[in-house]
């Protein structure tokens, strides 16, 4: 009897995480030229912001086939997106970061009651 719960939760939580991150975060080129214009990106800045997005998209996808644990999941998710945050950071100058916290906090509450909804 537990195990068919706990599947059904990993299942859950699995297409959830993806619906939300398909809705959240829209293709690397459309984050990338959102962000050109909340931040006054530089085309230069953009490129690489949008290589950022591009190879967490693909990490992303390749820890959906993983180990089916939702705790390492939502650890790994965690890490990529922090990876990636921090990795554009670099790319913006300091006013630039200042703005793009704000957008972390925002997408970090967002994300948290996300996972409230999931924990049922």
């Amino acid at each position: 009897m537990k195990t068919p719960v706990l599947l059904v939760s990993i299942l859950v939580f699995t297409f959830l995480v993806t619906y939300t991150y398909a809705q959240m975060m829209k293709s690397p080129e459309e984050r990338a030229k959102d962000l050109k214009e909340k931040l006054n990106l530089t085309n230069e800045q953009t490129e690489k912001v949008e290589q950022s997005y591009e190879k967490a998209d693909s990490l992303f996808r390749n820890s959906l086939q993983g180990s089916g644990n939702r705790d390492q999941m939502k650890t790994a998710m965690n890490a990529l997106m922090n990876d990636t945050d921090a990795k554009v950071l670099k790319i913006l100058n300091d006013e630039q970061n200042v703005i793009y916290d704000s957008i972390i906090v925002v997408r970090k509450k967002q994300l948290e009651q996300l996972q409230k909804n999931i924990d049922y």
